[in-house]
């Protein structure tokens, strides 16, 4: 999320074909956008805002500070 909006990027995209792993992304507070048969797979779409973080407090304790109150 810091990275991308750093550099600009208004949105970060995640694509995978596991429903666990879109499941845990939709825990990290990526929307799932669409689902698509592809073959024998379903890909699972999401994405999320980009967003600045301040890791500071991370880095100087060890304790992730993530935005709303972590998802």
């Amino acid at each position: 999320m810091d990275q991308a909006a750093r550099r600009g990027a208004g949105w970060v995209r995640r694509d995978c074909l596991w429903p666990g792993l879109a499941a845990y992304y939709q825990q990290q507070g990526f929307t799932l956008v669409r689902e698509v048969e592809h073959g024998k797979y379903r890909h699972h779409m999401l994405a999320r805002r980009a967003e600045r973080i301040d890791l500071s407090t991370w880095f100087s304790t060890g304790t992730p500070s993530l935005p709303g109150g972590g998802r």
